[in-house]
């Protein structure tokens, strides 16, 4: 299958931005290579798409689609337990397990990433953090149904919601 390497050199400030978080991630006396190093230094994407009409910048942008769209179906495996769902559905009637498919992708298209989108732009503002899409999941998950006020659910989302600072690494 042919393939396109794209790849961009990122600036000298996000550069040493990921050295300094790729230095946090791991144990304290353990270096970076050189040639990790370097490549914190690249944006790399491989891709099908060959024709020399679409931009690196497109190709960058359908990346980060790609990746919410991965974090939402792992969201929606983890979180919302779709196997055990499906499994649980066999039986005679076979278009039960599509409904029971249909009405999750409905929760999650209607309640679900209207309110992580209203909530991950509220928690950066206010904290400049970040909201995790599977704690939040868990997170709504279990406060469904108890009628809590806005504050008090954007504190809760701070508080335990959003990724770790890990200080032993």
């Amino acid at each position: 299958m042919p393939i396109k390497l794209v790849g961009r050199k990122v600036c000298h400030a996000q550069h040493q931005h990921r050295i300094k978080q790729s230095k946090k991630s791991r144990h304290k006396h353990q270096k970076i290579h050189p040639i990790s190093e370097y490549l914190l230094s690249w944006e790399i994407y491989v891709t099908n798409f060959i024709e020399n009409d679409i931009s690196n910048d497109i190709i960058k942008k359908l990346y980060q689609l790609r990746w919410e769209i991965e974090m939402y179906f792992k969201n929606w495996k983890s979180n919302h337990k779709v196997s055990e769902l499906l499994m649980g559905s066999k039986g005679r009637d076979p278009i039960k397990p599509e409904i029971l498919m249909y009405l999750s992708l409905i929760y999650l298209a209607s309640i679900y990433q209207p309110n992580f989108n209203r909530y991950r732009k509220i928690i950066s503002e206010k904290y400049q953090k970040i909201l995790s899409p599977l704690k939040f999941g868990e997170f709504l998950k279990s406060i469904f149904k108890m009628n809590i006020s806005t504050d008090s659910i954007i504190i809760q989302l701070h508080k335990y919601c959003c990724y770790d600072t890990r200080r032993d690494r």
